[in-house]
């Protein structure tokens, strides 16, 4: 068996990507409805996020999906 080691802050990154992902994923399934005030948030923290470089390149969304 192999071991992968993730740098921690990459390790943290990725924790709070999946974080958001699981938030999106309860409003996504009714659990919760989407208000503009939401998406608004979202865009900010995806702007953040881009600044800080945290956030991945993203060259297909074919890739993306594959990855869920």
């Amino acid at each position: 068996m192999n071991t992968v080691t993730i740098p921690r802050k990459e390790y943290e990154s990725l924790r709070n990507a999946y974080r958001q992902l699981k938030k999106v994923e309860k409003t996504i399934l009714g659990e919760e409805t989407i208000t503009e005030e939401d998406v608004l948030r979202w865009s900010k923290e995806a702007k953040i996020m881009k600044k800080l470089g945290k956030l991945p390149i993203l060259e297909s969304l074919g890739e993306f999906r594959n990855d869920l």
